[in-house]
């Protein structure tokens, strides 16, 4: 018996691509905000409330919010957490750390999702550029505790330290 599939591509109406650009959009608008608002003693909660507010005026929805529970708007990390680090009042970023924001916007049912990451304070572009390429190029490993649930972690020191011992 044959069994008949949907073709690899699926071809667009201009309708649905003008509500993923529109995604897109949005999600751009959040994240220029709360990046925008990144300074040093700024917590990652009061980012988060700037990208809802963004995304909220413009009639779309968090994508994340809610998802398998998440919490949030956003996802923040400072300097060498993972990835999907949940915002609070308590995380605040000091001058020269990194702070990493991903956003995800839905309109009329389609999904937009991108992620920035801002230095915080007094950083020159080359020391940021410098910290931003050895931090991402450090090692990840799959965690064997709690039978790998908790995902990726993070085998590293600080992106300051880090950075430091590579010149």
């Amino acid at each position: 018996m044959r069994i008949r599939r949907e073709p690899a591509i699926q071809i667009k109406t201009a309708a649905q691509l003008a509500a993923m650009a529109e995604a897109g959009q949005v999600v751009a608008r959040a994240l220029s905000a709360a990046a925008d608002a990144v300074a040093p003693g700024v917590s990652t909660a009061e980012l988060d409330a700037i990208a809802a507010g963004q995304i909220r005026a413009a009639g779309a929805a968090p994508s994340f919010l809610g998802y398998h529970g998440f919490p949030a708007t956003i996802c923040a990390c400072i300097n060498n957490e993972v990835v999907h680090g949940i915002p609070q009042a308590a995380r605040r970023p000091r001058d020269g750390d990194v702070v990493s924001i991903d956003c995800g916007a839905i309109v009329d049912g389609w999904h937009a999702d991108a992620a920035v990451t801002v230095p915080v304070g007094s950083v020159t572009a080359a020391h940021f550029e410098h910290t931003v390429a050895i931090t991402a190029s450090g090692p990840w490993v799959l965690t064997a505790a709690d039978g790998g649930r908790e995902g990726l972690a993070r085998l590293a020191p600080p992106p300051r330290q880090l950075a430091q011992s590579h010149g």
